[in-house]
This record gives C-alpha cells, structure tokens and sequence, in this order.
C-alpha cells in the first residue's frame, strides 16, 4: 500500500510555525540540520538545510495530521488502484521501474495496489516535478542521514540529544549501555525475548491469562445485550467478530526452540534466497545496515504470500498491548504481563483490576470507530446497519462533547 509520508520531525504543524513553542522547535530542527550536515563535511550548509526545509515544510502543508477524523476513517481512503491508473494519478514516479528493482520482480499495469493517499500523493507529483533534482537528492539524502545518525559517533548523538532536549525536554543523553540494550531489544527482540520468557512468564501463566481474556469477553458479549440503541442484525455481526477475535498471549510457541529461534535469522531457501542476519563482530555501523538490510529482504519476500495472521509485531519482553483490526487480532506480550498489572500469585480481583483494564480496552477497539470499520475476519467490510451506526456516532459525539470541557495545560482534551 503507498500513503503519506516524508516529514522528519513527528507532527506537520510543527513545520508551521503556529505557536511560539512550534517556532523554537523548528528553529532547533534547522540548526540540527546543519550540524549534521556540518559534520559530513558537505559545502553551504545553510543554504542546503534551507532548501531541505522548505521542501519539508511544502510537504507539511499537504499532509494530513494522523490525529485528523480522515485518517481514521480508512473506508474513504482505500483506493485500489493499477499500476497505470496510480502512473496516471503521480505522472512525475516511475513506479512499475521503482516496483520492479525493490521486489526483484516484473510488474504489470494491471497489477493492482492500494493508495491511501490519493490527494497527496497527486500533490505530492506536483511538487517534484517544480522542485529543483539537486534538492530532491539532498533531501533524500537527507532522509538517510536522520534515520542513522544517531548510530554514528559522539558529535552526531550530541547533536541529536540537543534537538530531543528543545523537542521533549530530555536534559540526559542515554548511557551508552542502555544504548546497547535499547539497539540489541530492536534488531534481536525475539532472541532477547526468549529469555526473557525463560526468567519471568511461564506457560502456566499463559493458560491463567487465557482465561482471564475469556471471562472478560464472555462480559463484553452479556454487555451486548443491555445496547437498545443496537439493533438485532448488527448485534449478531457484534458477536461473530468477537467469536472470531484472535487473541495472542506472552509468546510465540516457537520461542521455546533454540533452533527456531535460529532460524529467524538465518539464511532462506527457496525460489527467492535471500542471505541471513550476517553479523560483522568489529563494526558496529555495519551490523546497523546489515539490519536494516535484512529487514528490507524479510519485507519483500512477503509479496504475492498470504498474510501470516500468527505473526507478532511485537517482541515478548515489549511494555505494550495491541488490537490488529486487519486481522481481528489482540496480544498481550509478557513483558506488560508482570506486576503491577498482572501476578499469578494475585488475588484474581487484583488481576481484573490491572491486566483486565487492559484487555477490556483492546477489545473494544474492535467495535470503536477505528477498528468497527473491519469485519470479524479482518476485512474492511461496513458490518453495521446505518441505524445503529448512526446512533453509534451520536452516543460517541456525546462524549466528544463532554471532554471538550476540559483544558489540561491550557490544551483542549
């Protein structure tokens, strides 16, 4: 699927300058920029990192914040398209030429895709084809540079700590050691993972939260009845979809087996080999790439395969829970089923009362107005009847209203 992208710092107003904070941050962002650039030795610096920013700001302006009611409603961004109609749409790409050299393959102009963005991805053509190529490749360049700069040396990681300090207010930089850790948990999180599992979540502790999943929605599915503003055909759809929730919990079984685990990082067979993890024990850098390298591999042999719904986006060790509306999927990873929140030695009341907010909250994702869009197999399908879906809106917008009132610091909730 292709949507928007290609702002560096996190929110498009930032780049706006609305506010006095949003001006201090970018004027921080600017002289991050020509710091780095600095730094790699290149020539008029300032002139580079205000064409780079400008063009940066051109696209802020006809990105769509992800806080936006558009973006949530996925329904009226799916577009499928061809290969030719998306050519037609963004004359300035070469997308079956880009397609074909990314995933090694032979594209057709029938072969269809999904364009999330069509308006930006319109304006976006618009705006290389008025865009100068020496800035199209600086910013480009550019984009590389942000994303492993702070894999580099001590001036590139200071630099980066000075941005973060404006932007979130960090005064410490990370201690190179929980550097580390932090590098090791996102290139090898399931081999951390694994013992992880080994010292702090047992199989028998999966069964208890299995358990404790069902009991809570058995609840939802007793709740479903007391709705009078939901209509019987909608209510049969309701509890299909969750009949059919999958639910994950702690681990992946093959986390269990050395050798599996092995085998996550190793070479590949097939029609299409691919080369394994390769680790190089002097260069640091190098093994960064070589990462993000077989994450690249990993993702484009995927093309053309089923969906592999037993997949987890998450290492078990992760501090985090998460409701998949694509593929009608909740996990629990072990590391957010520890105490405080959840305890096989608790009282089953403490347990409900922790980890049991928790999953309450995952699955009524399922039925809210991001994740209500999806079927109970996962497939952007509007199972709802319009009665119920428009009093649904209606009962929502009461709630929007109510916390309306609130101001934390000066900010409308």
């Amino acid at each position: 699927q292709i949507d928007q992208d290609g702002l560096t710092l996190p929110e498009r107003t930032l780049y706006l300058g609305q506010d006095e904070e949003s001006e201090k941050i970018l004027a921080a962002y600017r002289v991050f920029m020509e710091r780095l650039l600095t730094l790699l030795g290149a020539e008029h610096v300032e002139q580079k990192a205000q064409e780079i920013l400008q063009l940066e700001q051109h696209l802020a302006n006809i990105t769509v914040s992800e806080y936006d009611d558009v973006r949530r409603d996925v329904s009226s961004m799916y577009h499928k398209v061809t290969l030719g109609e998306l050519q037609r749409i963004t004359p300035t790409f070469k997308w079956k030429r880009l397609l074909d050299r990314i995933f090694h393959d032979n594209f057709s102009e029938e072969e269809e895709v999904v364009l999330l963005a069509t308006d930006y991805m319109h304006k976006v053509s618009d705006l290389i084809r008025v865009t100068p190529s020496r800035i199209l490749h600086n910013y480009m360049l550019w984009r590389i540079v942000v994303v492993l700069s702070e894999h580099l040396s001590t001036p590139f990681r200071d630099a980066i700590h000075e941005l973060s300090k404006e932007m979130e207010g960090n005064e410490k930089q990370l201690e190179l050691g929980k550097i580390c850790l932090s590098q090791a948990n996102k290139h090898f999180g399931m081999a951390l993972g694994a013992l992880f599992v080994e010292e702090h979540f047992s199989s028998a502790s999966k069964a208890k939260v299995q358990q404790l999943v069902e009991d809570i929605k058995y609840i939802l599915d007793q709740r479903l009845d007391e709705l009078d503003w939901m209509d019987e055909e909608t209510r049969r759809a309701a509890r299909a979809k969750l009949r059919y929730m999958m639910v994950m919990i702690g681990y992946p079984d093959f986390l269990l087996k050395p050798e599996a685990i092995d085998k996550e990082y190793e070479a590949r067979g097939g029609p299409r080999p691919r080369r394994g993890f390769e680790v190089d024990e002097k260069t640091y850098f190098k093994n960064i790439l070589n990462s993000i390298a077989f994450g690249i591999r990993l993702s484009v042999k995927k093309i053309r395969q089923e969906v592999d719904k037993s997949a987890w986006l998450l290492p078990p060790q992760a501090l985090n829970a998460y409701y998949l509306p694509n593929k009608n999927q909740m996990v629990f990873p072990a590391g957010i089923l520890q105490p405080t929140l959840y305890d096989p030695e608790f009282p089953q009341s403490l347990n409900y009362g922790g980890i049991g907010t928790i999953i309450g909250h995952e699955l009524t994702h399922g039925y809210d107005d991001w994740g209500g869009q999806y079927d109970r197999h996962g497939n952007l399908v509007h199972w709802w009847t319009e009665r119920s879906y428009s009093k649904f809106l209606k009962k929502a917008q009461c709630i929007v209203n109510l916390y309306d009132n609130f101001t934390v610091y000066n900010q409308r909730v």
